[in-house]
């Protein structure tokens, strides 16, 4: 029997190989021999390395095998590779995997023991499987298969099985999401219809005779109903500014300042004050908040700012304005 031998040998080996031929050589060096007197043990040992634990049927990597594994329901040999320090000559070699396959030999009975357990542990999951493919709802198959079949186990059919449920899951969750977008728009299209139905009817009633001309050609602007609708709901109070980099000490030297807004966690008498008038100034507020506004610049100075957001249902609209405490 002929196999080819493979192994590493250190890097330094390497390099004085490069130096004295010339040649560009990896750090894994090859060696082909001829495995001829080898006994029948050795010979099957050889065969079972070759095709069962490394890539290639006929290739031998010399390494040293460590112990007896499962690696989800596959019986393994655990190894750590090995390195030389020199080139093998042809008899070291044979040696070397004479030595490995004697390892290996004395692995086979608890490799044996492994696989019959295996075998036992199979025939326990196929019946299970059985049972699995039966189950038509998808979801007590998949808490029936989470119970059941073990990580990593691969079974063809129970795998296709569980491929189509997913590609069943996710066109569902593809028509959910088209759904929950078409309800969306008509939710925004009815909106819309009611909110021009409301500012028709502001118009009609309050609005100037320019007015309802520009809404009978279609031409009046929603931004002109709000901003009427705002003065009317809102008081007439210092707006809020907002922080800039002057705001601050430094005056934002390095111009890398940090700007962001809170919730307020305290408030002072004035400001409860503030927060009271707001409440009580329209039947419209729906809802107000003392908001903490801060700036911060690279450089460690910091500006604050207090203001009151209000906010305003009329109708189909929501306004919101900040104002100063």
């Amino acid at each position: 029997m002929e196999i080819t031998i493979c192994y590493e040998v250190a890097k330094a080996v390497t390099d004085q190989e490069l130096v004295r031929t010339g040649e560009r050589n990896s750090q894994q060096r090859r060696v082909e021999v001829a495995l001829k007197n080898l006994d029948s043990e050795l010979q099957r040992a050889a065969l079972v390395v070759a095709s069962r634990y490394q890539e290639k049927s006929d290739t031998v990597t010399l390494c040293h095998y460590t112990g007896v594994s499962s690696y989800y329901g596959s019986s393994r040999l655990g190894f750590s590779p090995l390195e030389y320090d020199h080139v093998l000559s042809e008899a070291e070699a044979i040696d070397e995997v004479c030595r490995m396959l004697q390892r290996v030999l004395e692995f086979q009975p608890q490799l044996e023991a492994l696989r019959a357990e295996e075998a036992a542990n199979e025939a326990e999951v196929q019946g299970y499987l059985q049972q699995l493919l039966e189950i038509e709802d998808d979801q007590e198959f998949m808490e029936a298969y989470c119970v059941t079949v073990p990580m990593g186990y691969f079974h063809p059919e129970l795998e296709g099985v569980l491929r189509d449920m997913r590609d069943r899951e996710a066109r569902y969750q593809v028509v959910c999401a088209q759904e929950r977008e078409n309800v969306r728009k008509r939710e925004d299209a009815l909106r819309w219809d009611r909110q021009q139905e409301q500012i028709a009817g502001w118009v009609i009633q309050h609005g100037t005779r320019n007015q309802k001309q520009r809404l009978e050609a279609g031409l009046f602007p929603p931004e002109e109903y709000l901003n009427a609708i705002a003065a009317e709901v809102f008081p007439d109070r210092p707006r809020y500014e907002p922080l800039q980099h002057r705001d601050l000490p430094c005056g934002g030297c390095y111009e890398d300042v940090d700007f962001y807004s809170e919730k307020a966690d305290s408030a002072t008498p004035e400001e409860w004050e503030d927060l009271e008038f707001y409440r009580s100034f329209r039947r419209h507020v729906s809802h107000v908040e003392l908001r903490r506004h801060f700036g911060k610049c690279r450089c460690g100075e910091t500006a604050t700012r207090t203001g009151i957001l209000v906010e305003v249902t009329v109708g189909e609209f929501t306004l919101r304005r900040e104002f100063a405490a």
